[in-house]
């Protein structure tokens, strides 16, 4: 008797150590995410192969990027002196992220990871959110007249002020959204919105939210406004506390693109483990969870003002002297934005833009360009969303 029981035990130990070894070499899900987070950091900074070893076995990483693309904007940004710059492209019907490409231009170096930063300014990238958010309401249309004193660049408390004078002036607020007119947005968001108002509104559109699947950029940043000057300020995008990432502005246009339905997007395609292919939604590392955020009709007069700021407000650049069947084929819209401050150190230039095919409005592409300049201007983020638009049109999705 003696004897069965220390077999016993000795049996009971053997599994015991076999359920412990098995147990240690199981891959959960949150060892695939962080591998997966591992080797895109790796592989958007230095361009190595994406594959490495998880616990003794082989991960492969298939990436969504597209290399076509991914080299035309290299070379692109390598002729330009741009003290630093990055761009992103999003695929609208599939919710792929096709390109992710940044320059250090003073150092020489790629520097894709700025793609995913979010210590830029987002500046009147942000008048979207706020434009959105009146339109919600039912506050105001594109088409209503709105009154403001002072330069539209500019925000004082005085401008701010429901004071009519002999220098006050009208303007339509497409016309205010297309000329990016801080005086008007501030005093529009003081009138009808609270700050908690805006945050929501800003959740909708990502920020202080994860919009990828698997992989894990920084979140950009949206803060409640403590003061009702700090409202028109954060509603006008004149501040630096609203932060963004170039990947996360092009994901603005992408919603928009959408018809306001929001979604995840992927830079993953697919992962290998010892060659063989996981399921991604089995492992809960890729979730279905599109949902509306916006009203058809606010994404209506979004679209409206976007495109109105492409035809004659300051994305002009876009389509100028693009060549005249894109031109005639292709709806653009965009948003552009400039501040000084952030990391790496200077003036961004921002622009937001979507372009999709008039026959196939589903489709097409967003994309984001970020310059970060010092002392002068070498090329603007218009010209430069003109070209990989172009690019995108003539060499990948020919129309």
């Amino acid at each position: 008797m003696k004897k069965l029981g220390v077999f016993s035990i000795f049996i009971a130990f053997a599994i015991g150590l076999v359920l412990f070894y098995n147990a240690k070499n199981v891959i959960r899900s949150k060892d695939i995410s962080s591998k997966v987070n591992e080797l895109f950091l790796s592989y958007i900074s230095k361009g190595e192969n994406a594959s490495g070893v998880i616990k003794n076995k082989k991960i492969d990483v298939i990436y969504s990027l597209n290399i076509s693309l991914q080299d035309y904007i290299r070379k692109l940004l390598q002729r330009y002196k741009t003290p630093y710059a990055a761009i992103a492209v999003i695929e609208n019907r599939t919710g792929r992220v096709l390109a992710l490409v940044g320059r250090d231009h003073s150092g020489k170096r790629n520097y894709d990871e700025i793609t995913i930063s979010s210590t830029n300014p987002a500046a009147s990238m942000f008048k979207i959110v706020t434009a959105a958010s009146l339109f919600e309401l039912g506050k105001i249309k594109p088409t209503s007249k709105v009154l403001f004193n002072g330069k539209g660049t500019t925000l004082y408390k005085s401008q701010l002020k429901n004071k009519k004078t002999r220098w006050t002036r009208k303007i339509t607020f497409g016309h205010a959204f297309a000329f990016s007119n801080n005086v008007v947005f501030g005093r529009l968001a003081q009138k009808y919105l609270s700050g908690d108002y805006l945050e929501v509104m800003a959740r909708k559109f990502g920020f202080n939210e994860k919009i990828t699947h698997i992989v894990e950029p920084s979140l950009s940043k949206f803060y409640l406004p403590q003061s009702n000057y700090q409202l028109a300020e954060f509603g006008s995008g004149f501040n630096k506390y609203t932060t963004i990432s170039p990947l996360h502005a092009a994901y603005m246009s992408y919603i928009i693109s959408n018809g306001g339905i929001r979604k995840k997007i992927r830079v993953v395609d697919g992962v290998q483990l010892d060659n063989k292919f996981i399921d991604l939604e089995d492992k809960k590392l890729v979730k279905r969870d599109d949902f509306r955020v916006l009203s058809k009709d606010t994404i209506s007069k979004l679209k409206e003002i976007m495109k109105d700021t492409v035809k004659k407000g300051t994305a002009r650049g876009i389509t100028s002297l693009m060549r005249g069947k894109l031109r005639k084929e292709l709806l653009i819209g965009a948003k552009t934005g400039s501040i000084t401050g952030g990391f790496p150190d200077g003036k961004r230039e921002w622009v937001t833009a979507f372009a999709v095919p008039k026959n196939d409005q589903s489709g097409g592409i967003s994309i984001a360009v970020l310059n970060i300049l010092h002392d002068r201007w070498y090329i603007r983020s218009s010209y430069l969303a003109k070209k990989v638009i172009e690019y995108y049109y003539t060499k990948i999705e020919k129309i």
